[in-house]
């Protein structure tokens, strides 16, 4: 064995280390460098994507077509959909009075003296209040 193998094998180990070092093996046993983009995105990409996730919900809450407007629209969608089951329900109620009219003769009678104030002849009317 010459002077120069221990340094030789020496350096070869150092490099081994040094190479180890800078490399990532993956599942498999895969090695490989890391690039230093993907370094910077390793380390500060979740920050960066919260920073911006953060700035863009501030943005949605304060804009008026936003968040603001997206609750107040919601609002307004629930109330004219109570509105409109009141007014369905109105309809059917109608709907059954005006069949009862059509169909019932005391109803109509009824109906055209309550409403119209229509009397009989020789009928005498007496308003109590």
């Amino acid at each position: 064995m010459s002077v120069q193998e221990p340094a030789r094998l020496q350096r070869l180990v150092r490099t081994e280390e040094l190479a180890r070092k800078r490399l990532s093996c993956g599942a498999g046993g895969h090695c490989y460098r890391p690039v230093p983009a993907m370094d910077w995105m390793r380390r500060y990409g979740w920050r960066l994507a919260a920073a911006v996730s953060l700035v863009l919900a501030v943005i949605s809450a304060l804009e008026p077509r936003g968040f603001r407007r997206h609750a107040r629209l919601r609002a307004q969608a629930e109330s004219l959909a109570q509105r409109n089951a009141q007014l369905r329900e109105e309809n059917l109620r109608l709907t059954r009075e005006i069949e009862g009219l059509r169909s019932d003769p005391a109803a109509l009678e009824r109906a055209a003296r309550e409403e119209l104030g229509f009397v009989k002849p020789g009928e005498i009317v007496i308003h109590l209040e």
